[in-house]
């Protein structure tokens, strides 16, 4: 019939015409092998549903055998069954599933605070300051992840360096073998005394009526000394967590010494009810910066690290003197980073001062230096020193300016001329401060002048344009920019702030 489907029996010989090419066979033909067989089937089925009818006889005719389905097997025809759900019709059967294409899954937004750290990338894992405006022109434009590394390991060689120059390393260990031990014996002292101490200070400022400063004094101490309890043994982990992360443990460490600042200055501020306000704080919030700060009290070396850089992220390089490191904090954890404790004194003074030019390389804009222009701690008697000193050599239009500072000492021209130098085009941030002026010592906290005071910080910045060139001009520059802060101080004592 012309009808009919073409079909190529098993076994059967191949009639194609040899000059023709062999046709490609498909899925697609496959696909349509499969349901011509199944049409044949069905057909097979009614036709010998008639022939039983009319037993056979048709069949007969034709010299074929009645039992069709000697053709197909019984097994491989249930298995066909069983496949198709039954004896349907095509459009009856169930669609085959399809088999999915292998592609890459994208990775889902990870969730949750602890998700949007690492999306800002591996960098990033601790906490950042928020981004503000004007940042990005600060940022370092095109700056690839291979730059970021080299600019770490140029730090980290920095730090190495300035700690070999620093001293010996028996000395080094000599010095904690007997600071680390002492603080760790304070702070469990502190610790077990503090129940035992507290009732008779409490009887003993009640009979004097200092505002509990007794109490007070004997809190701030157990606080201290826990607070160096605690950083020597987070110093003490990232030790190992430096091994694995040698990328990150420069940053680590800064934020140790941010936490361990903020630790120490917030508890002495509610333990001696300090009233605390801080303006200009933006001026710090992009580097590379130099930041000169003044100095009057044991206390203010705090305020960097506690009121700056843990507020705005900028790392900074402290020029501190030497005696500072029988502080085990600022031992172990100040050498980790690059600064530079410099003796004081006249002797070696251009040594000194070549270390804290080293401070002033590889300035990112994260990164700033710390100075206190003074030199020391101000005090009467220290003014009264330093001018005498200067009458002898400086020159007479420097010592006429020096006398008009009333409430500073008058600035020293070594470490912040080589900084200049060093840093070109650095802006120079200037943080004046009072409060602390009553706060020289131990019985100076006893007595109680700390307690309620109100303490002022303000921060301003002076563009590197704004910088002369010439070191006549600068040190002229420089005493303008000091003069600023005593004027500074003397509105505050008169608007009736902490007179210094």
């Amino acid at each position: 019939m012309g009808g009919g489907l073409p079909v190529h029996r098993v076994g059967a010989h191949d009639e194609r015409d040899p000059a023709q090419p062999a046709r490609r066979v498909s899925a697609h033909d496959g696909r349509r092998d499969a349901v011509t067989a199944d049409l044949l089937h069905d057909a097979a089925g009614r036709g010998a549903r008639a022939r039983h009818a009319d037993g056979g006889g048709r069949d007969r005719e034709r010299g074929r055998s009645s039992d069709l389905r000697r053709r197909q097997p019984a097994a491989s025809r249930d298995r066909r069954r069983r496949r198709s759900g039954g004896r349907r019709r095509r459009r009856d059967r169930r669609v085959p599933r399809q088999r999915p294409r292998h592609r890459r899954r994208a990775r889902r937004p990870a969730q949750g605070a602890a998700g949007r750290r690492r999306a800002l990338g591996r960098r990033a894992r601790i906490r950042r300051p928020r981004a503000r405006a004007g940042d990005r022109a600060h940022r370092g434009r095109g700056r690839s992840r291979t730059q970021g590394r080299a600019a770490d390991g140029a730090r980290r060689a920095a730090v190495s360096r300035l700690a070999r120059a620093d001293e010996p390393a028996a000395a080094r260990i000599a010095r904690r073998a007997v600071t680390i031990p002492a603080y760790a014996l304070l702070g469990c002292t502190a610790l077990v005394a503090l129940p035992l101490l507290l009732p008779p200070l409490a009887l003993h400022d009640a009979l004097r009526r200092n505002r509990w400063s007794g109490v007070r004094c004997a809190l701030a101490l157990a606080h201290y000394a826990v607070g160096e309890l605690l950083g020597l043994v987070a110093a003490a982990l990232l030790v190992p967590a430096g091994w694995l992360f040698p990328a990150r443990a420069l940053d680590w460490n800064f934020r140790l010494q941010w936490a361990w600042a903020r630790w120490l200055f917030a508890g002495a501020a509610r333990i001696f009810g300090l009233r605390v306000s801080v303006r200009g704080l933006d001026a710090a919030e992009r580097g590379p910066v130099l930041l000169f700060l003044r100095h009057a009290s044991v206390i203010d070396t705090l305020l960097p690290a506690a009121v700056v850089s843990s507020r705005t992220g900028l790392r900074l390089r402290y020029v501190m003197k030497r005696e500072l490191l029988w502080d085990p904090c600022l031992d172990v954890v100040g050498q980790r980073l690059p600064n530079a404790f410099v003796r004081r004194g006249r002797g070696g003074a251009e040594a000194e001062i070549a270390r804290v030019r080293e401070l002033a390389a590889d300035l990112g804009p994260r990164d700033g230096v710390l100075l206190y222009p003074e030199g020391t701690r101000y005090t009467p008697q220290r003014r009264r020193e330093v001018l005498a000193r200067l009458a002898e050599t400086a020159d007479p239009k420097h010592l006429e300016r020096a006398r008009a500072l009333q409430q500073v000492l008058p600035p020293r021209f070594g470490g912040v001329l080589a900084l200049l130098d060093d840093a070109p085009g650095v802006d120079v941030v200037v943080c004046a401060h009072t409060g602390f002026e009553d706060l020289r010592s131990l019985a100076d906290l006893w007595s109680g002048a700390l307690v309620g005071r109100s303490v002022e910080i303000e921060l301003w910045r002076v563009p590197a344009a704004a910088i002369p060139a010439g070191r006549a001009e600068r040190i002229d520059w420089l005493y303008t920019l000091w003069e600023r802060v005593d004027a500074w101080l003397e509105e505050r004592a008169r608007a009736g702030g902490a007179s210094p």
